[in-house]
């Protein structure tokens, strides 16, 4: 037999359930990024319960590009936000894998692309570092710059 406490998370999950499936029914919807420990949680897997749903509207989405014609940085306003573009070096090019049709970064080289290109981490407390392989972070940080590491060092420390 489930404990209060159990019941009490099943409800609050279909609570939230229901609240996000309408609220991703609403026009311009699509301007909102689901962040925070119940996006975690619903998205990722995440063993962590969280109440409160946490929401995002990003003034800028980066793009990592190899392609030399959009220069260093170039910058496009879409739909109220802006899409960044920033070319990245080959080398650096690496630590993503497929998945239905899509190449998406491993969360470790989510992380240095993060401190390389922003020169910090936004929502640092909202990040479940447990999740993070240091050893593989630490190998696919060898091509970045010394600044990078030192970075990433300060975060885990």
């Amino acid at each position: 037999m489930k404990n209060y406490r159990e019941t009490y998370i099943r409800k609050a999950e279909i609570a939230q359930v229901i609240l996000l499936q309408q609220l991703y029914q609403l026009k311009d919807s699509r301007h909102l990024f689901f962040r925070g420990g119940t996006a975690l949680r619903w998205c990722y897997g995440g063993s962590r319960f969280s109440e409160d749903l946490d929401f995002v509207n990003p003034a800028v989405c980066t793009v990592l590009t190899l392609q030399a014609a959009v220069g260093r940085s170039r910058h496009i306003a879409v739909g109220g936000v802006t899409v960044e573009f920033s070319r990245i070096a080959p080398r650096l090019f690496t630590g993503y894998e497929g998945r239905d049709g899509y190449n998406l970064a491993l969360p470790e080289k989510a992380l240095l692309d993060t401190v390389h290109l922003r020169k910090n981490v936004p929502f640092q407390d909202e990040m479940d570092l447990d999740a993070i392989d240091q050893d593989k972070l630490a190998r696919m940080a060898e091509p970045f710059p010394i600044a990078v590491k030192k970075r990433l060092a300060a975060i885990f420390k």
